[in-house]
């Protein structure tokens, strides 16, 4: 634009130059014999023939015998058109050679997770991916980057490669805030409790009653079950747990107490580390405990909530019914996890429970206690009236 401006100037200011020259109102100049030369036409020398009355057509003589020096792109093409140049000098002119074919990639395909997160490219704009991809049918070859972006979710940028007609496909998930993780675990958490009937059905359970097995690995490693029958699954207040040599109690103080024919000491030591064990992974303990902390959704992972808060941890996964199914404790941020696994939930139209509960202490591979019960729990009668 700036060349063009320039010779729009400079050819103004030629023109004028020759008019005045000419003297207003004299007759055309006759034509002239061309001065003789030996070397390219310039575009200088172009503008300078063709405004000189006479010379015209020498500009085309000079052009077809000795060739031009310049090339024949759009700005210089309308300079000469304003000139009235002749046809024949145009067609002598060279014409700009074809642009070089680009280096294009083949389609590209980015795949997002949130569905409509924003993709940029090369700091172009391709806008929000509706579906959870953005198809791009070419982009130039070579480096690229990509950058994601989403309301909550932590910015990514990526640098990729593309190669000549080549298709690129990749996909890319973006990671919560930690601020929308908080919110998406006590979302989550909710739906837990109201998957259990509210605190009310939390309430029922922890004071229901039922019977069932508990089978544990003694100090042999070897697995022993003996019946069970209980009241209340929360705190345990009353429990019976039996077997073909013994009978042991919970006494008042919540203490197991065997005396059957053959008690011994080590056995009432299993077993009251055993229901312990289930007091404390009772899923209404575990809920109220979880509901008391500070809880985030796991960073890389949907529908697990972790408490980010004390001294010891919890990790529970949840599955899409909002039912727990693991749960990883560690009394100690640096120590092994217990895992206790929640399967087989009954009552499908009251409030759930896991009718076997598996737990595994480390170093042990095998669970070290698992509760099974094949019923829903009873709950307790409902006082007379009146009273």
């Amino acid at each position: 634009m700036k060349r063009t401006f320039a010779l729009v100037i400079f050819l103004s200011l030629f023109s004028c130059v020759v008019v005045l020259a000419q003297g207003r109102g004299r007759p055309p100049a006759e034509k002239k014999a061309c001065p003789p030369r030996d070397d390219k036409l310039t575009l200088k020398s172009a503008v300078r023939v063709l405004n000189t009355p006479g010379l015209k057509e020498c500009a085309i003589e000079y052009a077809k015998k000795y060739g031009v020096d310049f090339i024949g792109d759009q700005q210089i093409l309308d300079v000469l058109d304003a000139l009235n140049a002749p046809q024949e000098l145009i067609d002598a002119i060279p014409l700009p050679p074809a642009p070089p074919k680009p280096h294009l990639s083949g389609q590209v395909t980015i795949a997002v997770e949130p569905r409509d997160s924003e993709v940029i490219i090369n700091d172009h704009y391709y806008g929000k991916a509706p579906d959870g991809k953005t198809v791009i049918p070419s982009l130039p070859a070579g480096d690229a980057t990509v950058r994601v972006l989403h309301d909550g979710f932590a910015t990514e940028t990526w640098a990729v490669r593309l190669a000549e007609d080549a298709p690129y496909s990749t996909s890319y998930s973006l990671i919560p805030t930690a601020e929308r993780r908080r919110e998406a675990a006590r979302a989550l958490l909710l739906q837990v409790v109201n998957a259990f009937g509210g605190t009310e059905g939390l309430a029922k359970i922890a004071d229901a009653s039922n019977s069932g097995t508990v089978t544990l690995l003694d100090e042999k490693q070897q697995a022993r079950e003996w019946a069970m029958q209980f009241a209340g699954l929360w705190d345990a207040v009353n429990v019976s747990i039996t077997s073909a040599r013994n009978v042991c109690k919970t006494s008042k103080a919540g203490v197991l107490a065997c005396n059957g024919k053959h008690g011994n000491s080590s056995e009432e030591s299993l077993l009251n580390a055993t229901l312990q064990r289930l007091r404390e992974f009772q899923l209404p303990s575990v809920l109220g405990r979880l509901l008391t902390r500070s809880v985030t959704e796991k960073a890389d992972s949907s529908g697990i909530i972790e408490t980010d808060d004390g001294t010891d941890s919890y990790t529970l996964t949840v599955d899409r019914e909002g039912l727990p199914v693991v749960l990883l404790y560690r009394p100690k941020s640096d120590s092994t996890p217990i895992t206790v696994r929640y399967s087989a939930y009954l009552n499908q139209k009251g409030p759930r429970y896991p009718g076997r509960i598996e737990i595994t202490d480390p170093p042990g591979e095998k669970p070290q206690t698992v509760f099974s019960i094949e019923k829903p729990p009873e709950e307790p009668a409902a006082p007379p009236k009146g009273k």
